[in-house]
Formats: structure tokens, C-alpha cells, sequence
């Protein structure tokens, strides 16, 4: 008995510290999501742009858990991102182009973030995807309320974060709010806190992936999904159509008749309200220029094929923060890296990016979701709404003497109806 009194007292110190170190990162990605979604629109401006205050909340706390010995240097992926910097410095001196310092010491600030391991029980790392789930449901409220206010009482009543902050806060450069379509006395949601309405349909099917991948509430599944459709935005659709492969072949045969019937009741429901009409077009808009689709996808692809041609784009680019507005307004981050820093840049990026995703990753199936988020994001090579979501759900965490955890392993405990 004494014996194994002993043992116990020599465990004691050693759950202490897994109790703390789950403590500290669920407090430390609590306040990230609430960073990430609430203030997202707030920045600091400097020139012509601004540094939004989510990389700096978000650096500071990784401060403070390498101080703590909380997060600890993942070697791999420190040597990839010292091949990524040295690629991206000389780009920028064998170009022989003038470039922007900010620009550069934005994107190694964003990447950085990837650096870094914290090693959890699946306990806590669900607790984190359950604050996050949280939280997207308040937004899909939101979405829901907007709609509500100016439907009865018109646009203009619903009120704007943006008139109540200082210019020198804001995040500018974002269509905050956007009519739903030409002429339209209606808008787009952008549930109150989001940069555009595309940042919201985006977060909602980033919900709607890790619910389907962990926790199948069908109540918040419903949730989820109608508020994507009320956003009349096409991104987040087409994520979770990107995505749809990886969870047909995987979902129970309940989940999987009861998505169909829901799919039907959707489709039904969204004819109804005129859906079609107002989202359908934007299939159309891949071949005009000038349109959403268009720039964000087509002419930037367009642009770099041409900047390809030249002998010297294998390592060197036009200059960080020099992507011409006509072509690149809303840049993919591969394109945008192969035109501001060449192609070698843009391949180191690609292989640091995946290795931190996908290597120890607690879900290959989130980090997927994860990846199509970034690799579609307008402007994504540098912007914290797009690099600190991977960092946050698929590049910290990793689990604790635990292999990874394939798609197939889902939590089937929790009750559907259930919000925690």
C-alpha cells in the first residue's frame, strides 16, 4: 500500500503539469477565436495599409507559451521556414526591383505561427473546437438577426461596427458591407464583426467541417448550414463542395441519409427564397471579367502564367507588395508568391505550408478543410484571417502520446442536440 502511495505522489507532478498546460492553451485559443472573429475588422495603420491586431494578439500569446516551456520548436518546421526566408530574401535582392520591408516582415509574422507545438490531451483539443463551434453559432444568430432587421425595418437600421471605431482602427480595403444584388435594398450579412459576408460564409463552413468531423449535432448542423445559405456568398459553398468527397465515403450510413434528406429539404427551401437566382449566376462569372469570380480566381492565374515567361521568375518576382491592383485585387496566395517573390518562393511555401498541416496533424480531415480555406483565400499569402485559423486548429496542437486521429474517429457521445 505504501508502495503504491509512493508511485502515485511520484505521478502527481507530472498530471499537474498536464493540467496546467491544457488550462493555459484552452485559455490562449479562447481568447484567439474571440480575436479572430470578433475583432477582425481592427488594426493598427500603418501607410497604406494596416496590421491587423489578430497577429499581434496571437504572436504575444505564443510569447508567452515558449516563455511558459507551454509550446515548444518543431524542428522540421523550423528548417523549412529558415529555406522559406532565405528564398524570399534573395528573390527580393536578385530582382533587382524596389519592394516593401513591411511586406515581408508581414508574411514571416504570419508564418511564424506555424513554428510551434503544444502538446495536448483530445480532450482539450476538443474543448477548443467546441469554444469555436460556440462562437459560429452566436455568428450564424447574427447572420440571422441581420436579415430580420432589414427585412422589417431596412438595411439601414442594422447597425455597423465600423461607425463606432476610429478610422486609424480600421481594416480597410474590404467591402464591409455589399447589396445582395445590383440595386438591391437588401444586404449581404456580414454578421456585424466580419471583414465581408465572403469571411462569414467561409468561418460557417469551417464550422460546419469539424462538426461533421467530430461532434455530428444535428441541431447545429442545421444551424450551420441554413446560415451559410442566408449569406448568399459562394466561397464557403464551394469549400464544402471541395470537401464533399472526403466525407461521403466516410460518413455513417444514419449521417449520410439523414444529410440527404436534409440536402433535399435545403434545395427545396432555398428555391423558395429565391437562392438560385441571387447565387446560380456566380457560377457564370468564371468567364466575365471583371467580376467577383473572375478576379479572384481566373485573372490572377491569367497574370501569372504570363509573369512565368520570364527567364528570371524561376527566382525572383516583381516585389513584395508590388502585385499589380489591375490583375491581382484578389490575389490567391500561390499566384500572389510566384508573382511578388518567383516560383522557387512558391514552391518552399507550398512544401512548409503542407508539412505544417498535414505532418501530426490532430485531423487530417480539418486540416484539409483547413488547406482548400487558404489555397481559395483572395490575399491569402499574408492575411492573419487566413494563415492564423490553420495555425490555431491544425498546426499547434498535437496530441499527447497519442497517434494521429484518421477520419474515420469521430465523437458520437455527445447528444445531437446538444450545444457543449
Amino acid at each position: 500500500m505504501y508502495e503504491a502511495a509512493l508511485n502515485t505522489r511520484s505521478f502527481s507532478p507530472e498530471r499537474d503539469r498536464v493540467s496546467t498546460v491544457s488550462k493555459v492553451a484552452l485559455g490562449f485559443a479562447t481568447i484567439q477565436i474571440i480575436v479572430l472573429v470578433f475583432l477582425q475588422k481592427i488594426g493598427i495603420v500603418v501607410g497604406d495599409g494596416a496590421i491587423a491586431i489578430s497577429i499581434l494578439v496571437f504572436l504575444t500569446g505564443l510569447a508567452y507559451l515558449v516563455f511558459r516551456g507551454v509550446a515548444t520548436l518543431q524542428p522540421l518546421r523550423f528548417l523549412l521556414f529558415a529555406i522559406l526566408a532565405c528564398i524570399s530574401i534573395a528573390s527580393q535582392v536578385l530582382g533587382a526591383t524596389s519592394f516593401s520591408i513591411l511586406s515581408i516582415l508581414l508574411l514571416f509574422a504570419n508564418y511564424v505561427c506555424f513554428l510551434f507545438v503544444i502538446e495536448v490531451q483530445k480532450e482539450t483539443y476538443l474543448a477548443i473546437l467546441k469554444r469555436f463551434q460556440t462562437v459560429m453559432v452566436i455568428v450564424a444568430g447574427l447572420t440571422f438577426l441581420q436579415h430580420t432587421v432589414q427585412i422589417v425595418l431596412g438595411a439601414s437600421n442594422w447597425p455597423n461596427m465600423e461607425d463606432f471605431i476610429p478610422p486609424a482602427l480600421l481594416i480597410i480595403d474590404f467591402n464591409y458591407l455589399q447589396p445582395l444584388n445590383y440595386g438591391s435594398p437588401l444586404m449581404k450579412p456580414n454578421a456585424f464583426f466580419f471583414l465581408e459576408t465572403s469571411f462569414v460564409s467561409q468561418f460557417l463552413a469551417l464550422a460546419l467541417i469539424i462538426e461533421l468531423i467530430w461532434f455530428n449535432r444535428v441541431l447545429v448542423l442545421v444551424i450551420l448550414g441554413v446560415a451559410i445559405l442566408t449569406t448568399f456568398a459562394g466561397t464557403g459553398l464551394l469549400i464544402l463542395v471541395l470537401m464533399s468527397p472526403l466525407f461521403l465515403i466516410s460518413l455513417s450510413p444514419r449521417m449520410l441519409v439523414a444529410s440527404l434528406v436534409g440536402l433535399v429539404a435545403v434545395t427545396f427551401a432555398a428555391g423558395a427564397i429565391g437562392w438560385f437566382d441571387e447565387v446560380g449566376g456566380r457560377i457564370t462569372e468564371f468567364a466575365v471579367p471583371g467580376s467577383s469570380a473572375h478576379m479572384r480566381y481566373v485573372a490572377p492565374v491569367d497574370h501569372t502564367l504570363q509573369q512565368l515567361q520570364r527567364p528570371e521568375a524561376l527566382y525572383s518576382g516583381v516585389g513584395a507588395g508590388n502585385a499589380p491592383e489591375n490583375a491581382l485585387t484578389n490575389s490567391l496566395p500561390l499566384t500572389k508568391a510566384i508573382t511578388e517573390y518567383g516560383l522557387a518562393m512558391a514552391v518552399a511555401l507550398c512544401l512548409f505550408v503542407i508539412t505544417s498541416l498535414f505532418y501530426n496533424t490532430p485531423s487530417l480531415k480539418v486540416a484539409w478543410g483547413f488547406f482548400v480555406f487558404y489555397m481559395l483565400g483572395a490575399g491569402a499569402l499574408s492575411l492573419p484571417i487566413f494563415i492564423l485559423p490553420m495555425a490555431l486548429f491544425c498546426t499547434l496542437f498535437r496530441f499527447q502520446d497519442e497517434p494521429i486521429i484518421h477520419e474515420s474517429e469521430r465523437i458520437r457521445a455527445t447528444p445531437a442536440y446538444a450545444f457543449t
